[in-house]
């Protein structure tokens, strides 16, 4: 009976493969947490886990707390649970309907007790994934939560950055052009030194050119006037020592006069 039970699977549509919450990923899941043991275990009351699952998923669902509903990320998995729910049963009716086929009620009968027993079991079992699904769900929302807050801190500690950078640019382009205006200024500026020095230049040498004109022109009067002061103090002497012979020569006629005076006044006396 147990080889009849665990050979009847259930039929799983290849699209609930891409749903998180499709049975499929449940058992998945299941296989993972519990074991080859348990998974032999669940499949082979999982026939009676369709008979009775959406009773058990209704009182587990009426188990999940008031707080867990109000926020986002139980609202998601209520969702999930209800899409769990619908798909179970689905697979309970075409699972009542194979038994009704294979003979019903005398194999119900036999085996009711058994799988009451297990049904309780696989609905603690489940009750219990469920919760620590909610719980991990809950977990990842509040991560993701948590991850978007950091997300948007960044961008917003991103975007200050940006902004700091966007205004340093653009004093750094003010900079820039307040610089090259200096430039051009001190260059235009620089040019017309350079032409006053050029200028400056060309009349300093004139300058110095016109000055050895001048002072070669000062120096040859100077030479003429000193030939002509020598050739003057020369013609002088000349003309003192002439004037310093005659004199001698009007004395020596005083002289002689004087005596030829007093020659005649010891005439009429003697």
């Amino acid at each position: 009976m147990s080889k009849e039970r665990s050979s009847k699977s259930f039929t799983i549509k290849d699209d609930e493969g891409l749903n998180p919450f499709s049975f499929k990923e449940f058992l998945r899941w299941k296989t993972l947490d519990h074991g080859p043991e348990q998974d032999q275990e669940f499949d082979a009351g999982g026939v009676a886990c369709a008979a009775d699952a959406g009773s058990h998923f209704l009182s587990d669902l009426s188990l999940v707390p008031q707080e867990e509903e109000e926020t986002d990320s139980g609202r998601s998995h209520q969702v999930g649970a209800d899409c769990t729910f619908s798909i179970c049963t689905e697979e309970r009716e075409e699972d009542e309907t194979r038994f009704t086929a294979a003979g019903g009620d005398e194999f119900r009968r036999s085996r009711g007790g058994n799988e009451i027993i297990q049904l309780q079991e696989e609905n603690m079992l489940l009750r219990t994934t469920i919760r620590e699904l909610q719980k991990r769900v809950l977990q990842l929302s509040e991560e993701l939560l948590h991850k978007r807050h950091q997300e948007e801190e960044e961008a917003q500690h991103l975007e200050s950055m940006v902004q700091s950078v966007e205004q340093n640019l653009h004093l750094m382009t003010k900079r820039a052009v307040r610089a090259e205006s200096s430039v051009s200024r001190m260059k235009a500026e620089l040019h017309q030194l350079q032409v006053e020095i050029n200028c400056l230049r060309s009349e300093n040498n004139t300058l110095k050119a016109n000055e050895s004109e001048v002072i070669m022109t000062m120096r040859h009067n100077a030479k003429v006037a000193s030939q002509h002061l020598n050739k003057m103090a020369d013609h002088a002497r000349c003309s003192l020592r002439q004037l310093m012979g005659e004199a001698g020569t009007l004395h020596l006629v005083s002289q002689l006069l004087q005596s030829i005076d007093r020659i005649s006044q010891l005439k009429p006396e003697s």
